[in-house]
Order: structure tokens, then C-alpha cells, then sequence
């Protein structure tokens, strides 16, 4: 593969993937989620008839800071950068012949399944509109899988999360990222952070394993579809605290005067700290392992960040 176009080269993943594909001396273009926002994907068609790309990487999307809170006041631009742009960009790249890839996430699901294993990719959504009992990022996030083709419909008997046609491109779902350095955005930095933590189940995602794994997807003949990036099984809050406390990180925010403190209770949380719903889920990654593109367990990749970490 010679050339990428990226668009949302600027967010907190979008960097950090543009500075993968220059590493692997990729021509890259990058573009602006904002800029390609029309309806008749014109900005976007132009751009791709000019640079002639391989494939065409969507990192954009809208978060709201200092958390998804911010997107119940900014609706339209939450919804305009997970539900509408996805679409515009595989109605482009179909158009063209391209291969995509979307970064979705793992938020359009709450809870685990009744057997304990982990969402997979092949579940309806449980946390979204259709639902109504989400925020509205989730609900928009779940949106943007439908723009690209995604619905339920029932398979052997049951609901299933499939596409309508063919899968022209990658459709990759992290959640709650963390990496070794210390950013606002990174979930290991929010813990820290926060002065009061809610104790809750999670897959969480490795950026510095995810960020490489997608672009060896992109330049792959991996099959295209879902797949969920994040590592291996899940970890509490607690058990996050933990792991902290036992690394030399830890030992130094204890010199520091550091205590976590957790809310009492779900109730307590929002009622004092919250206005949105927020997911917490835990994801099956058996796809992808099976794929050759499986990140490492949560604990070994945790602890890892930990003995790396830095400021």
C-alpha cells in the first residue's frame, strides 16, 4: 500500500495514527472530519480522484470534553461526526472501489452477556436510541454503524447485528482508551484524576497495540467486517487502582498524598457527578484474535503502560 487518506488526523487517536502510517512511510493525506461533511460527499470525492489513495481511514468523530456530558448540549455536532460522516465516507469509498475503515466503539453496548463472555460483534446494540437508554454519544455511535449498513435481523431464530450487502471495510471498535503517557484522554490519566472514581466492569483498549493492529488491517487482506480492538478480557476500576498502586507510578503518588476515593453507589454517581447514562460493558475479542490481530490480555498490557509511564 503507497497512499492513505485520513481523516481526523488531529484527535487524540487520529495522531497517533498518523504518525504510524508516516512511520511505515505511508503517503498520507490528512483531512479535517469538518471539511468532509456534505451530504454529496463532494469535498471527499475530490479528494480522493486527486490522491488517488489505497484506502481511506475515518479516525474523525465527536466526544464532547471533558466528557460525553458535552454532547447532550452539542447534538448536532455529535450526531454530524458519528452518524452522519461514517456514512459519507463508505458512500464515497463504494463509489470509487476503495477499502475503508471506521473507528466505531465498544459504548453502544451496557452490562455483559448472560453467559459472562463478552458482547461480540454479531450482537445488537443495547445502549442506543432504539433503546432509549443511552447518552446521546452512544446513540449516535450506534447510528453511525447503521449509516454504514448495520442492522438487526433475526438469524436462526434470534436478533443479529449484520450487514446489508457486502462489508466493503473495517468497522473497529475500541473503548475507554489508555496508553503509557499521560494525556487528558487517557483513561489510566483520568483515574488519576478524578477525585472521585465509580467502581465499574470494562474492556478497555491499549492504544499503542490498537493504533498498529488497525493499520495492519488496512494494508491487509484481512476480512473486512466489525471487529472489536479491545484487549482481552476486562478489568474493574478497582482492580485498575490496584495495579496502579503496586507500579512505581504508584509508589509515587503515594508519596504525593494520592487517595483514590470511589462513589458509594451507581445513585451516588449520578447524582453528583454525571448527567448522561455511560456505558461500562465488557467486549468478546475472539474475532479478531482469530483473525491474527488479537492484543494482548488487559492485565499485561495495563501493567506494561505502568512501568513505561510517562509525563
Amino acid at each position: 500500500m503507497k497512499k492513505i487518506i485520513l481523516i481526523g488526523s488531529s484527535g487524540y487517536i487520529g495522531k497517533k495514527i498518523h504518525e504510524e502510517i508516516l512511520r511505515r512511510k505511508i503517503g498520507c493525506l490528512p483531512l479535517r472530519g469538518i471539511d468532509v461533511l456534505d451530504a454529496s460527499g463532494a469535498v471527499l470525492e475530490k479528494a480522493v480522484c486527486d490522491y488517488t489513495p489505497d484506502f481511506v481511514f475515518c479516525a474523525a468523530g465527536y466526544t464532547g470534553k471533558p466528557n460525553v456530558d458535552a454532547c447532550e448540549y452539542h447534538k448536532a455536532e455529535c450526531m454530524a461526526g458519528n452518524a452522519v460522516l461514517p456514512g459519507i465516507v463508505k458512500q464515497v469509498c463504494d463509489r470509487n472501489s476503495l477499502k475503508w475503515g471506521h473507528i466505531s466503539s465498544g459504548c453502544i453496548f451496557t452490562g455483559n452477556t448472560d453467559e459472562g463472555s463478552g458482547f461480540t460483534e454479531t450482537d445488537p446494540p443495547n445502549f442506543s436510541f432504539r433503546q432509549d437508554n443511552c447518552s446521546f454519544y452512544s446513540g449516535c455511535k450506534a447510528l453511525g454503524e447503521e449509516a454504514l449498513g448495520y442492522g438487526c435481523k433475526i438469524q436462526n431464530g434470534k436478533s443479529a447485528w449484520v450487514s446489508d450487502g457486502l462489508e466493503t471495510g473495517y468497522v473497529w471498535r475500541i473503548r475507554i482508551p489508555f496508553e503509557a503517557g499521560n494525556n487528558p484522554r487517557n483513561y489510566i490519566s483520568k483515574v488519576m484524576a478524578y477525585k472521585k472514581l465509580l467502581d465499574a466492569e470494562n474492556s478497555i483498549t491499549d492504544l499503542g497495540e490498537a493504533v498498529p493492529v488497525m493499520v495492519d488491517m488496512a494494508v491487509s487482506d484481512a476480512a473486512t467486517g466489525i471487529y472489536n480492538v479491545t484487549q482481552p478480557g476486562s478489568v474493574t476500576t478497582r482492580q485498575l487502582v490496584g495495579w496502579i498502586q503496586e507500579s512505581p507510578l504508584g509508589a509515587t503518588l503515594t508519596k504525593q498524598g494520592k487517595e483514590f476515593m470511589f462513589f458509594s453507589s451507581d445513585e451516588d454517581f449520578y447524582r453528583t457527578a454525571a448527567q448522561a447514562p455511560r456505558s461500562n460493558c465488557v467486549l468478546d475479542t475472539s474475532k479478531i484474535q482469530k483473525a491474527g490481530f488479537g492484543l494482548r490480555p488487559v492485565e499485561i498490557a495495563v501493567r506494561e503502560c505502568l512501568e513505561k509511564w510517562t509525563n
